[in-house]
Parts: structure tokens; C-alpha cells; sequence
């Protein structure tokens, strides 16, 4: 197998969200796909979008749900506020990533995105400028998701009806509408005020009637050399 690998984390919110990914995303994900491939034969690129999303999935529900999960469950006497304050780092920050993963051997680049960072290829031409200059297409392959984006516009309208989520293009006045990270636009209400009662944690905001909002579930583009 002859791959390469290139991300970008955009954080926000704090590093911890960025540092997490940096550290775990491209190993889980390259785990993952060493499972496809070993199983023999060139994997379709749905077999390989189905991989990274599952990956992407998993890993924020670590970030976020599982961390939350673990104060949730801690039993009296705990000095909760203290661990929240250290677990809940990450789950609290949040960032955009853009992954390009290149498999080599059949010339194929896969672009899955969380957010609104947005990867350009560019394509060399054969033929020179009148200068001599070298000149590149320019190929977009990432669509960013925020609400200058009409397919997320009417994913968000449909799963949360009857709410005014957009004022211009800022969904509940954030920029992007998929991270990493950013639990207190994916905790239930219930969860929130837990927290704000049992951490020192956050007023819930009252704009958020029906969380999740956030998703870290990837659009993936596919292209070939």
C-alpha cells in the first residue's frame, strides 16, 4: 500500500479540540483503512467514504459524549468540578478539519471535510503561458459547510423545524455547521444544566431548543490523477 496523508485542524474555542485530532485522527483513520484494503481486491470509493466517516463519527463521540459520559457517572464525593475542568477541555473546544488521503496505486485522492476549510487542487497544463510560465487548473474539492451552503441550510431547517437557526449565513451565530468537538452545541439541554449545576459550568444558551445542532459527520470528494 503506497498512500500519503495531508489535514488541517482549525480550531476554535481553545487548542484542545485541534491538538486531539492532530494526535488521533490520521492514526485511527489509517488503521481503519489498512482493514479495508486487507481484505483484498481495490475497495470502492463508497467502502472508503463509509471507513472515514465511521472514523470521523467515533472519534467525536469520544471527544464529546464519552467525556461528558464519565462526569455523568462519577459518584458523590468526587471533586467533579476539578475533573470536568481537566476532561472536559477538549469536548468544550472545537475545530473544523480538511483530510486529503492520496492512495498512490490507483492515482485516487480522497477529500473528506468537517466544516468550511476548503482544499484546491491544482492541475498542472502541458502548455505554458506566453511568458513561459506554468499554468494550473484550478479543480475545488471540498464543498464548505456553513450556511452559504444550501444542502446544509436544508439539513439543519429539516432536523430542527419551526427554529430560526440562521442570521445570514452564521448558524446560531457560528460560522461552520459541522465540527469536532463544541458540546455545548451537541448536549442534550438536560446534560447542560447538569453541568452548570454540578461543574460551574455554562447558562445553557437559550437559543439551543433542540441539541445536537453540530454534527462531525464528513462530506467526502473523490478524484482521480
Amino acid at each position: 500500500m503506497s498512500w500519503s496523508f495531508r489535514s488541517v485542524y482549525d480550531g476554535h474555542v481553545g487548542p484542545q479540540a485541534a491538538w486531539h485530532l492532530e494526535k488521533h485522527l490520521l492514526p485511527n483513520l489509517v488503521n481503519s483503512l489498512y482493514e479495508l484494503y486487507s481484505k483484498g481486491g481495490q475497495p470502492q470509493k463508497e467502502a472508503v467514504h463509509s471507513v472515514i466517516k465511521d472514523v470521523f463519527v467515533s472519534l467525536d463521540d469520544d471527544m464529546v459524549n464519552k467525556s461528558a459520559q464519565l462526569i455523568v457517572e462519577q459518584s458523590e464525593g468526587t471533586p467533579i468540578k476539578a475533573l470536568a475542568a481537566k476532561v472536559l477541555q477538549t469536548a468544550r473546544s472545537g475545530s473544523c478539519v480538511l483530510v486529503a488521503f492520496y492512495d498512490h496505486n490507483v492515482r485516487t485522492l480522497h477529500v473528506p471535510v468537517v466544516g468550511d476549510s476548503r482544499a484546491v487542487l491544482g492541475r498542472r497544463r502541458q502548455t505554458k503561458d506566453k511568458d513561459g510560465k506554468t499554468i494550473y487548473d484550478v479543480h475545488v474539492l471540498s464543498v464548505d459547510q456553513n450556511g452559504d451552503n444550501p444542502d446544509e441550510v436544508a439539513r439543519l431547517s429539516a432536523e430542527h423545524p419551526d427554529e430560526k437557526l440562521f442570521n445570514g449565513t452564521r448558524l446560531l451565530d457560528w460560522g461552520p455547521a459541522r465540527t469536532f468537538g463544541n458540546g455545548v452545541m451537541k448536549w442534550s439541554k438536560e446534560l447542560q444544566a447538569f453541568m452548570q449545576e454540578k461543574c460551574l459550568g455554562d447558562k445553557p444558551y437559550s437559543t439551543l431548543l433542540t441539541p445536537p445542532y453540530f454534527t462531525a459527520m464528513p462530506e467526502t470528494m473523490t478524484t482521480k490523477n
